[in-house]
């Protein structure tokens, strides 16, 4: 039995959007045999004039609908031991996952994209969008981007599907995501199928409960049904799925929490199966001081318990990152501890250097350079605040830099914070302080990179937007 679902949503994030209408159709596998359908009262405001104008549903259209709190035991009714189908139903169902999630339930349905059947059983279309799919094989489809209308086409479309080849549909329907027969020996399904489908951490535990293995991942169950059907294949990896007696998982929420907080807890535990994690050690750092000029300068000496501008494994490292820094930014071999000959710096002959061992620029303008040149690889401000997505829709996560040092990581509620609450002070006392490591900082400065548009960056005394 299946139940073929749409829904609309007030965005395109179910994290953070609220759906704001449902559509249900129960298929008993050769028709339609009920149908349910309603417009949702999302308790926030529709915002968004895409969303607006692609779905016509207004504020005033769902003001007096019911809201998912008051329809949740109809849709659990309805989807119970039944599989979902949808046009991209990933979509649709992570938006129930995460509806149900903010009322505290678990909900966990096998399901079935009817777009990835398209591209098996109708190959080489142009689109396989539901309008464009629909036209290309003459099914009726109107009401487009409303739940009902794009529910009704995707049950016909589910239909069509099935005349072309019913058993690939059915076997795609009812395949299991992972055989018994994969499964560590000492591993249920059951203790599988309990797992959750969100970012963070996750731990192999032997009999005795001693750490076997950590890894992270942005779909935990997803990840660990990976390590059984795919990683599993050499002699290390078979004897740890004999190990294997015992799953344990922390939600965090977002990447970047899951990234610090798996690499702190290898350096905790020092797992057996972690070997790349624990090989890593530091030995030097480049430091910077105020010369007798009044220049600030760069050396590489051996860690000495003052937190470096950054750490490396031999000196050979360090060196090579000075005279990138060099060159990059037209910085003074002398004053990077390069260059020991009297007069002028080697940069300087060759034309990298502006001048500051000819005290052709001064102190001021050159330490302006040095560091920018410091601000690509370490970060921005020396206390400051990144805040992502929360372990589900009522929070929010924290990362906290306090001295350009990393602090810890915690969660606070959305709900009871107003933007000027939002301090130094405040996020101590939310966060679990943690000891900083370079490979902490590297973690940091190597997501803020790439992601950018994910996170708020809230910078102390300096001013920043940031919204809860």
């Amino acid at each position: 039995m299946f139940a073929i679902i749409d829904v609309e949503s007030t965005g395109g994030d179910p994290k953070r959007d609220r759906m704001m209408e449902i559509a249900i159709l129960i298929h008993n596998g050769k028709r339609v045999i009920e149908e349910f359908a309603t417009l949702i009262n999302p308790e926030v405001l529709i915002q968004n004039p895409y969303v607006i104008n692609l779905t016509g549903i207004t504020n005033d259209m769902v003001q007096d609908s019911p809201t998912f709190s008051e329809l949740a035991p109809k849709i659990i009714a309805l989807t119970e031991n039944r599989i979902l189908v949808g046009h991209n139903v990933r979509f649709d169902y992570t938006a129930l996952i995460y509806e149900f999630k903010r009322l505290g339930i678990s909900f966990r349905r096998r399901n079935v994209d009817t777009q990835s059947l398209a591209k098996r059983l109708i190959p080489d279309l142009p689109s396989y969008g539901l309008g464009k799919l629909c036209d290309a094989v003459g099914i009726s489809h109107d009401s487009r981007h409303r739940a009902f209308g794009d529910a009704a086409a995707t049950a016909e479309l589910f239909d069509h599907l099935m005349k072309i080849n019913k058993d690939s549909v059915l076997k795609e329907a009812l395949r299991e995501e992972i055989a018994d027969a994969t499964l560590p020996q000492n591993i249920s399904r059951e203790i599988v199928d309990e797992l959750p489908e969100d970012t963070g951490v996750y731990y192999f535990k032997d009999e005795q409960d001693k750490i076997l293995y950590i890894g992270k991942s942005l779909d935990i169950r997803a990840r660990i049904l990976s390590h059984f059907t795919s990683d599993l294949h050499s002699t290390k990896h078979i004897l740890l799925k004999k190990k294997i007696h015992k799953i344990d998982h922390f939600i965090t929420g977002n990447e970047l929490i899951a990234l610090l907080h798996e690499s702190t807890e290898i350096k905790r535990y020092m797992p057996e199966f972690n070997v790349a994690e624990k090989k890593k050690k530091y030995k030097y750092g480049i430091y910077k001081k105020i010369d007798t000029g009044g220049f600030l300068a760069l050396q590489v000496k051996l860690l000495n318990g003052t937190p470096p501008i950054m750490s490396f494994s031999n000196k050979r490292n360090a060196e090579t990152m000075l005279f990138r820094m060099g060159e990059e930014f037209r910085l003074c071999s002398k004053k990077l501890g390069i260059d020991k000959s009297p007069g002028a710096c080697l940069y300087y002959d060759k034309g990298f250097c502006d001048g500051a061992c000819t005290k052709e620029i001064g102190p001021e303008e050159y330490n302006f350079k040095v560091e920018n040149a410091i601000g690509k690889y370490f970060f921005d401000y020396p206390d400051f605040a990144i805040i992502s997505d929360g372990r589900n829709p009522l929070e929010k996560g924290v990362v906290l830099i306090k001295e350009s040092q990393y602090a810890g990581f915690g969660f606070f509620e959305t709900q009871i914070l107003r933007k000027e609450d939002l301090s130094m002070e405040f996020l101590l006392q939310s966060i679990q302080p943690k000891q900083h490591h370079p490979d902490l900082q590297k973690i940091i400065h190597s997501y803020l990179k790439k992601n950018t548009k994910k996170v708020s960056i809230v910078a102390f005394n300096r001013p920043a937007e940031f919204s809860v």
